[in-house]
């Protein structure tokens, strides 16, 4: 929402967005990488229209990875865990890249095919219009903050839980770096990559066994959780959609006479 009300050409309700993230949410457990938030932009093409739809959501996570970079070296600054650092700079200078590169560079004129480009052009005014409105910058700064620190705090609990002797800021240092290892798309949700990052990250710090259930733990209460409480949601909207879709004719076909 912090998002999309900065755009005067997108007019959504919170709950139509909501239902966007809760799709998502079934979508990224099943797809690799975060494909599925490409069902947000999908679904909000009502709004706005496609191409507006895919700009709001690259904003929306070039948001979530500075703030998860700037989590990553406050990890660093509590606990002294090195890859809190490593990713926090990594995640921090690849998004003010992007940024540069929305802002500055002329995206009429790359090599890239028309309907690339024309997609590509909306950026710029959707980060100046994001960057106009100090309201939608705050509430989308804090969301994220909030949601990522919920996520730090999942990794921090399961390490308590465990009874590892683990400290929460070290915890919180090298999750960063794990999050980042699962958006390789090369696995389904992240599933493997995500926890080998955990396991290599925690080995040094508790057993083997002990750090698998860590990356396991994660998984299943960041994702597999969150998706079957959003599952209600998508099985309205395809009901929804079969109920709406057959009165909708399509072009061109003849009207049946009425009596």
């Amino acid at each position: 929402m912090g998002v999309l009300r900065a755009q005067k050409e997108i007019q959504v309700s919170f709950f139509v967005a909501l239902r966007a993230i809760l799709m998502a949410n079934v979508l990224n457990s099943v797809l690799p990488s975060k494909a599925g938030d490409g069902a947000k932009a999908f679904y909000l093409r009502k709004q706005g229209g496609l191409t507006r739809g895919l700009g709001t959501v690259i904003l929306e996570r070039s948001v979530d990875f500075t703030i998860l970079g700037i989590l990553g070296i406050l990890g660093y600054w509590m606990s002294g865990v090195s890859w809190g650092l490593i990713t926090g700079l990594t995640l921090l200078m690849g998004m003010a890249c992007l940024f540069f590169a929305v802002m500055f560079v002329p995206m009429e004129r790359l090599p890239l095919p028309a309907n690339v480009t024309s997609r590509l052009i909306t950026l710029p005014q959707l980060y100046r219009n994001w960057l106009k409105n100090p309201r939608a910058m705050i509430q989308t700064v804090i969301a994220s903050f909030c949601c990522w620190s919920m996520a730090g705090l999942i990794v921090c609990c399961l390490v308590s839980a465990l009874d590892t002797g683990v400290s929460w800021g070290y915890a919180y240092g090298i999750f960063p770096m794990a999050i980042l290892a699962g958006l390789v798309p090369v696995t389904v949700s992240g599933v493997g990559t995500r926890d080998s990052a955990f396991v290599f990250l925690l080995s040094t710090q508790m057993p083997l066994e002990e750090a698998t259930l860590v990356g396991i733990g994660y998984t299943l209460f960041a994702y597999w959780l969150l998706s079957l409480i959003s599952l209600p949601i998508v099985f309205w909207e395809i009901i929804s959609y079969f109920r709406t879709s057959p009165s909708e004719a399509p072009s061109g076909t003849p009207s049946t006479p009425r009596d």
